[in-house]
């Protein structure tokens, strides 16, 4: 017998691949179970490969490590690039001082009196929309710290092709535009 026509196989698919499984068991196991057999063992493993890829869509997350508040967002990363400072907190403490395209780097400023804890601020490069989502990284009263990419040092890498001759967006723990460049 074909290795792919014995039940260890049939099994072996409905755990790892339940779609092609569940294919094979209603194509050659009519004979060997009744309809409502077949309907019990469908429904079971059809919720068994729903929960495999509930879980990898949780573990993965999301690949481009946008923000929890990212709707909030959507207006201002749609919008045809609006230049005006309007919109910009007027009085943040952080600033995105510089930004060099040739060597991939970005620096943040702290230009208050005190700390400032990037923990959800966001930078985002506003013409791929591509966001990076600090972690939780104090920069002293001010200091500057540097995002980089490519072979250049800095505090913080991020490594996205293609955003490095972009425009940058700053927002803060609650999504409010605090700084942009240029």
């Amino acid at each position: 017998m074909s290795f792919f026509k014995r039940d260890e196989f049939l099994w072996f698919l409905l755990i790892v691949l339940p779609p092609i499984g569940l294919i094979l068991l209603w194509r050659r196991k009519r004979d060997r179970y009744t309809a409502s057999k077949l309907m019990a063992l469908s429904s079971i493993f059809f919720v068994w490969f729903c929960s495999i890829v509930l879980f990898i869509i949780m573990e993965t997350g999301d690949p481009y490590h946008r923000i929890p508040y990212a709707p909030a967002l959507e207006s201002t990363l749609t919008k045809t690039h609006d230049t005006s400072l309007d919109l910009i907190k007027k009085d943040s403490p952080v600033i995105i001082a510089h930004c060099d395209a040739k060597s991939k780097t970005i620096s943040i400023q702290n230009h208050s009196h005190h700390p400032m804890d990037l923990a959800n601020w966001a930078l985002i490069s506003t013409m791929n929309n591509e966001c990076y989502t600090f972690p939780s990284i104090v920069i002293p009263s001010g200091k500057v710290i540097v995002v980089s990419g490519g072979d250049t040092e800095g505090e913080i890498r991020w490594d996205v092709e293609g955003i490095w001759s972009s425009e940058f967006a700053l927002y803060d723990a609650n999504g409010t535009l605090v700084s942009r460049y240029p």
